[in-house]
């Protein structure tokens, strides 16, 4: 379904170009940052991501929109610090 709200579990499974990713901050206790995805590889468990307030050293200060690859196992306590929203 268009719109829903995927864990990074089940999105490991079926995540595709043009979902929307949102990234966890456990201090702030909500989503602080969005990007959308490119693509992912299975074996790495990397995806990559198109996002802006970014750059190379991937800093919170960003100043571009950059291509970045994230890894679905970076986590936080016993959580991903992703998930997606399905657009397709």
């Amino acid at each position: 379904m268009i719109g829903t709200l995927v864990s990074a579990d089940d999105a490991k499974r079926q995540l595709v170009a043009g979902w929307i990713k949102l990234k966890w901050h456990t201090e702030m206790n909500r989503y602080v940052h969005t990007g959308i995805a490119m693509g992912y590889d299975v074996g790495s468990g990397l995806f990559t991501m198109i996002e802006g307030n970014t750059n190379t050293d991937e800093s919170r200060e960003g100043y571009e929109v950059a291509r970045q690859k994230r890894n679905l196992r970076d986590l936080r306590g016993d959580r991903s610090r992703y998930a997606f929203i399905q657009t397709s």
